[in-house]
């Protein structure tokens, strides 16, 4: 899998878990591909593809993008351990 492919996978799981009622399954699988990203942009780094600038940059992006899919996943369980009460 390439860094691309990557990334259009996780913005099809972010548009999906918009869509869908149940979200968990669908974020908790944005959430391996933003792995994957992280994966991909330390390689690109190490690698020498990418500046010490631009790899600082896309990593603080995607700390905040996980934040923001972290307190998503929270929200979705705490959402289900109250329905499920």
């Amino acid at each position: 899998m390439d860094y691309k492919k990557c990334l259009f996978k996780f913005l099809i799981h972010i548009i999906t878990a918009q869509k869908k009622y149940f979200k968990k399954t669908t974020l908790q699988d944005a959430d391996v591909q933003l792995e994957l990203l992280r994966l991909f942009n330390d390689l690109s780094y190490d690698m020498r593809f990418i500046d010490e600038k631009r790899y600082q940059l896309i990593s603080e992006r995607l700390n905040e993008i996980g934040r923001l899919l972290g307190g998503w996943i929270k929200s979705q369980k705490e959402t289900s351990t109250t329905n499920g009460k």
